[in-house]
């Protein structure tokens, strides 16, 4: 039989509570809601007199269609305008009256998205949570509820303060996902994924870059291999449009197609068809830098880090910039992630997001608390979003290129008008380039470049290009393009606008050689390493295509790309006559090349007869000066540092860097790479990046942590102030010729010795999980910070440290360690050592101490009174005085020998671990922050936690309490309170009972505070109330039973024999006892 008996203190607290309660605030009727809603809209719309009709407003939803009912009235109300656009009204005045409103649109309970039911879950936890803690409804809410309902009484009308910046109301679905993986199982495209949409839609804001950087594959577990080639893609953000429909044309698809693949492939997306897909908005900051040329200060911060003021202040800057920000949050639920795109903030402070749902649900919502009550927010903004400013002006044609001659002849130079304008807000400096494409398109030579210097915005200019020979040309069609490269970018990118002028090269006019080519000439090479081969050897045939013999000298001489000569290769002597259509063939010119300059050039044929007629041979249709070029040697050999190199082009300013990574050793590459200050080459897989980085004299910062490096050399970076190479395999770390080094992180590596002597002006060294047997720092007094725990150090000398701030040298094999002269410390880690004495009586700025797991038989802290944690469990103390430590916050001293423990000043203690002692008395009552306390494995008779109202977690097991009354904790959370002292009460609430459960207490004997026993398993007594025996009913044989007072103390045991036991009290005075057996109680009365 079970019984549930109220306790009358608590229904009398309950009632209390619900009066104030209802005194503080109330919920909004759905009438109510409605004139909120109307009065919002004409406030909006000039109180126009159209607007002002109630039956016009139309309610969409209440918090209850949508969550749980986790309240009795509902927490929102969403209502749609009789025009376009509709209002979240909250359900209780506790909250901000609107929530969110939109002025485009209409709301849809009809799939709605996901990243919008996040807003309205924010919305319900709030209010649903201020109501159930009676949180009071603040002075600033109040007022709000005024001008609510009466809008004219507001200072000024609500507007825009930023307009929505994004205009695009763009979708995961076709034609946004046109090109991303087909799912063979679902028999459709994957969804682009809400981060890359975002992501698209701000670069579609911005209209940048023109082309990418860099080309990126990666696998996907079902999808396979995923490539972009972004540097080779042209981006056609004027065919991408601000909305897409069944009137899109083949090419808007393809434009927005294009960019949404490339966002997810740059986020290396977990594409799926049926859930979604799914990447880390983080991702998006080093996405938008490494491969789309974004400003390198673009970084995500965290609302946890930021007080509410200074996090909106971060977001209206940048949106006072017109500068969009991808925000992003977590569910509760689900923990899923949802991404946005925050554009806009209006007079009340709320701010508007683009949720990437074709428009649907976009609107300004309140982000900020919008009760009293703090809420923690997981969310994340990616911030500082533009294109490098110097790199967002754009070249572009007004109109096509024009060609300044009807004829243009093989190997002759051309002149090519060109009209253009800078049609961006920012000027432009650095060059352009004509270039030379074949028929099918393929990249032949430029064949002009110029400078120019501070191009304003929209100014249009003409420019006349007088253009190199065109060389390596025969007969036939080809294309000349336009193409930009800022000052500070080796990139050429494409100009805008018409740009491909065809031209049809004819065959020169007939020179007065009496020679033709024959074939085609081959070269020994066409690439040439000049390190390797010094020799170019040229192989040529000729005809004689003149109506006379001719005898003399046939030249193979090289050629600039201007045309002009450098030098003679080779010549060949023809003594006896040719006569007219004979040929001469294969014959060959050789020759060093060793003293020409790295680049390109060409071979042009050229005879004399014998009277010393020098003429071009004619080139009979065929190509007749053939392109060659001296390539500079390869710096990086290393093909996971190519593919590291290739993937990373954006660290790499001005330098020349190949499709497969490679770096060239070109006088312009080397000057490049000797102006790079910072490298970070993070979790990259590499094995080795010594072959870049000594190219590197002048660098200031290097992280290369997280890499399978075995060796490091930094001996050419003498430079060097900060350097992270923690997380690899390095043995052998020489930093002998970085002495401006000031920061070394080098942990998690494999160092057995590590020689500082030279680096005077390290203040941070982190070289902790290494295999150091001795560390030498006598000569860095710099040293603020010092991490060398999990090593081998058998001693440690910091006397000349006399700076040193933070120190953590656990899980060494320390006996010894003298801080005597570091007065300036403020954080001492040095457990799991072997010390047997602790002086830290200069140490009085100390603000935390682990010495936990030592030898230590005292610890004197009286002197350290800024100390705010200490860890001094695992030793052999026998005392511990904190009496003068009251500004400690976490004390853990379990596991000692303390048979005492004064907390009184303690006031600021929030956590106390002093298991695992001797303790026979503990007095709490001034520790009234205190949320977490074990206290278990000790010989504690009582224990009081009334004035412990915030206790989250009471471990207190293994002692010999009479009882406990945990009824005061409306926080508590965790409960161990078994193995007690015979009798054991624990007296709770009925909350707490549901809450909690026989893992939790074992045998105790739950009970209320005025005596009656909660609601559990009653055994069958009769007679009773009795004048001396009674029978008890069960099943149980063999079980012992109990008698005991009501003060828990046991009077009487038995072992039941039978189905029916007869129990005798007669020597028990009058009064009420319990009765006690394994899983059931009861109560008997004697008279």
């Amino acid at each position: 039989m079970l019984k549930i008996i109220s306790c009358r203190i608590l229904m009398q607290l309950a009632l209390f509570i619900l009066v104030s309660y209802a005194a503080l605030s109330k919920p909004i009727s759905l009438e109510e809601a409605k004139e909120i809603a109307m009065q919002h809209n004409l406030q909006m719309n000039k109180y126009s007199t159209e607007l002002q009709d109630p039956s016009a407003y139309r309610l969409i939803a209440s918090s209850h269609d949508i969550f749980s009912n986790s309240t009795k009235n509902p927490t929102f109300y969403i209502y749609n305008f009789p025009q376009k656009g509709w209002v979240i009204v909250a359900g209780d005045d506790i909250a901000r009256p609107i929530l969110a409103y939109s002025k485009d649109a209409s709301y849809s309970l009809e799939n709605i998205p996901d990243n919008a039911k996040y807003w309205l879950e924010i919305y319900d936890n709030a209010i649903s949570e201020a109501i159930k803690q009676g949180a009071p409804q603040s002075e600033k809410i109040a007022n709000e509820w005024l001008i609510a309902r009466n809008p004219k009484k507001r200072n000024s009308l609500l507007d825009e303060i930023v307009p929505p910046l994004i205009k695009t109301n763009w979708s995961q679905d076709s034609p946004y996902n046109d090109l991303c993986p087909y799912d063979e199982d679902e028999e459709k495209r994957t969804y682009t994924g809400c981060v890359a949409t975002s992501m698209a839609q701000i670069m579609k804001y911005w209209n940048f870059p023109v082309s990418g950087i860099g080309k990126k594959t990666y696998t996907h577990y079902k999808y396979g291999a995923l490539y972009a080639d972004f540097e080779n893609t042209t981006y056609d953000w004027d065919n991408m449009t601000n909305i897409y429909n069944h009137n899109s044309t083949a090419a808007q698809k393809t434009a927005v197609a294009t960019l949404m693949y490339h966002c997810g492939v740059a986020l290396s997306m977990d594409y799926g068809a049926v859930v979604g897909s799914f990447a880390c908005s983080q991702h998006i900051a080093t996405s938008l830098i490494n491969y789309f040329m974004y400003d390198t200060n673009v970084r995500i911060i965290s609302r946890y880090k930021y007080d509410d003021n200074t996090w909106t202040d971060i977001l209206k800057e940048n949106l006072d910039n017109n500068q969009p920000i991808e925000y992003s949050g977590r569910d509760n639920y689900y923990n899923a992630g949802h991404s946005f795109v925050c554009d806009g903030y209006d007079t009340d402070g709320r701010f508007h997001f683009n949720l990437g749902r074709n428009g649907n649900s976009n609107g300004y919502y309140y982000i900020d608390n919008i009760t009293n009550l703090k809420l923690n927010l997981k969310q994340n903004a990616i911030v500082n979003i533009k294109p490098i400013k110097e790199l967002y002006s754009q070249v572009a044609l007004l109109k096509p290129l024009e060609l300044k001659q009807e004829v243009v002849y093989q190997n002759s130079s051309i002149k090519i008008n060109a009209n253009i304008v800078n049609n961006s807000s920012e000027s432009f400096s650095g060059s352009l380039s004509l270039r030379l494409f074949d028929a099918e398109n393929n990249f032949l030579i430029t064949i002009a470049e110029q400078e120019i210097d501070e191009l304003e915005s929209n100014q249009p200019i003409e420019i006349t290009f007088e253009t190199n020979p065109l060389f390596n040309t025969s007969v036939g069609k080809y294309y000349v393009k336009l193409y930009y490269k800022h000052d500070i970018s080796h990139k050429w990118l494409l100009s805008s606008g018409n740009n491909k002028l065809k031209i049809d090269v004819q065959k020169p006019l007939s020179s007065e050689s009496k020679l033709s080519l024959y074939s085609l000439p081959t070269l020994s090479a066409y690439q040439i390493d000049k390190e390797k081969d010094s020799t170019l050897k040229v192989t040529a045939s000729f005809i004689n295509t003149s109506k006379e013999n001719f005898a003399g000298i046939i030249s193979a001489s090289i050629y600039d790309e201007k045309g002009t000569i450098i030098k003679e290769l080779a010549s060949y002597n023809i003594t006896e006559a040719v006569a007219p259509n004979n040929q001469i063939k294969d014959i060959e010119f050789f020759n060093t090349i060793l003293d020409l300059d790295y680049g390109i050039y060409f071979i042009g044929f050229s005879s004399k007869d014998e009277e010393g007629k020098f003429a071009f041979i004619n080139t009979n249709n065929f190509i007749s000066f053939i392109k060659f070029e001296i390539v500079p040697p390869e710096l990086i050999t290393d093909s996971q540092l190519k593919k590291w190199i290739s993937d990373n082009k954006k660290q790499l300013f001005g330098i020349i860097i190949n499709e497969a990574g490679g770096i060239t050793g070109t006088t312009k590459n080397l000057e490049a790479l000797s102006k790079i200050e910072n490298l970070d080459c993070t979790n990259s897989k590499l094995v080795s990046i010594d072959e870049l980085i000594q190219h590197m004299p002048n660098l200031k910062t290097l992280r290369c942590y997280r890499n399978s490096l075995i060796e490091l050399d930094v001996s050419k970076n003498t430079r060097l102030e900060k350097l992270d190479c923690s997380e690899n395999r390095i043995s052998n770390l020489d930093l002998s010729k970085n002495i401006k080094l000031e920061k070394l992180d080098c942990y998690n590596n494999q160092l057995s010795n590590l020689a500082l002597s030279k680096n005077t002006e390290l203040t941070y060294l982190k070289c902790n999980n290494n295999k150091l047997t001795n560390l030498d720092i006598s000569r860095n007094i710099k040293l603020k910070e010092l991490y060398c725990w999990s090593n081998q150090l058998n001693k440690l000398d910091i006397s000349k440290n006399i700076e040193i701030m933070y120190l953590n040298c656990t899980y060494n094999q320390l006996i010894n360690l003298d801080v005597s002269k570091n007065i300036e410390l403020k954080e001492l880690h040095c457990y799991s050592n072997q010390l047997t004495n602790l002086d830290l009586s200069e140490n009085i700025k100390l603000e935390k101490l682990d010495c936990y797991n030592n030898q230590l038989n005292k610890v004197d802290i009286s002197k350290n009174t800024e100390l705010t944690y200490l860890k001094c469990n695992n030793n052999k103390l026998t005392n511990l005085d904190i009496s003068r430590n009251i500004k400690l916050k976490e004390l853990d001293c379990y596991n000692n020998q303390l048979t005492n423990l004064q907390l009184s000043k303690n006031i600021e203690l929030t956590l106390l671990n002093c298991d695992y002692n001797q303790l026979t008395n503990l007095d709490i009552s001034k520790n009234i922050k205190l949320e977490k306390l074990d206290c278990y494995n000790n010989q504690l008779n009582k224990l009081d936690v009334s004035k412990n109202i915030k206790l989250k977690t009471l471990f207190c097991n293994n002692n010999t309490l009479n009882s406990l009354d945990i009824s005061p904790l409306p926080n508590l959370l965790g409960l161990n309170c078994c193995n007690q002292a015979e009798g054991f009460i624990l007296y709770l609430t009925n909350k707490q009972k549901n809450k909690f459960s026989v893992a939790n207490y074992c045998n105790a004997i739950l009970e209320e505070k005025d005596g009656n026993i909660c609601e559990i398993e009653w055994l069958d007594i009769y007679p009773n109330p009795t004048t001396g025996k009674f029978f008890i009913e069960s099943k149980f044989f063999s079980d012992e039973i109990k008698i005991l007072n009501l003060a828990g103390e046991i009077l009487y045991r038995t072992i039941l024999n039978d189905e029916k036991t007869e129990i005798d009290i007669s020597n028990l005075p009058a009064g009420v006892y319990l009765v006690i057996t394994k899983g059931k109680i009861g109560k008997v009365v004697k008279n």
